[in-house]
C-alpha cells in the first residue's frame, strides 16, 4: 500500500528511523565500519547492483558474512568514497514493512588525484522489515546509471 492511502499504518517515527538507516549506510561504508554497515541488513539481507537497461546484476551479496566482506573490500580500495544519498521516497509503509527509493551520487578521491570526481550515480530501491532490533534492510537493489572507469 502506498503511503498516504487510507489504512496506511506507518508512523512519522517509522519514516525517520528508516531515513536514518539510509543515511547510516552511506556513513558506515564511507568511514569505514563494515560491521555496522552489515548490521543494518537483516541476517539474510541481499544487496545487488544492475546497470541501467540490463537485467542481470553485476554484483550480488547475500547474508551477513558476504555483506560484511563486501564492506571490508570497499574499505581496502585505494580511494576515499563519499556516498551522497538524497530524494528518499516511501513507496510503501506499513507497521512491519516498507519500500523506499532514493538517489545516490558517489564521489571519490584517489591518492594520485587529490581532486574529487564523480564515480557513479543511480538509485536504490530498498525493502525494509521491522525487526525486534528496529528497521533492517532486507533487500537493496542499486541501479547504476554509469560510472567513471
Amino acid at each position: 500500500m502506498a503511503t498516504g492511502e487510507e489504512g496506511d499504518v506507518g508512523t512519522v517515527e517509522d519514516r525517520l528511523a528508516i531515513e536514518r538507516q539510509i543515511y547510516e549506510l552511506g556513513n558506515k561504508i564511507d568511514n569505514p565500519d563494515p560491521e555496522g554497515w552489515a548490521a543494518i541488513f537483516t541476517d539474510d539481507g541481499v544487496a545487488d547492483a544492475t546497470m541501467l537497461g540490463m537485467s542481470e546484476p553485476f554484483g550480488y551479496t547475500k547474508g551477513s558474512d558476504e555483506l560484511r566482506e563486501f564492506a571490508r573490500h570497499t574499505a581496502e580500495r585505494d580511494m576515499q568514497e563519499l556516498h551522497h544519498m538524497t530524494g528518499v521516497v516511501f513507496e510503501e509503509l506499513s507497521a512491519d514493512r516498507a519500500r523506499t527509493r532514493s538517489t545516490i551520487l558517489v564521489t571519490a578521491r584517489w591518492a594520485k588525484t587529490p581532486e574529487p570526481l564523480v564515480l557513479t550515480h543511480g538509485f536504490y530501491r530498498d525493502l525494509w522489515r521491522k525487526t525486534p532490533e528496529g528497521w533492517r534492510l532486507a533487500h537493496r537493489q542499486f541501479t547504476k546509471y554509469g560510472s567513471r572507469s
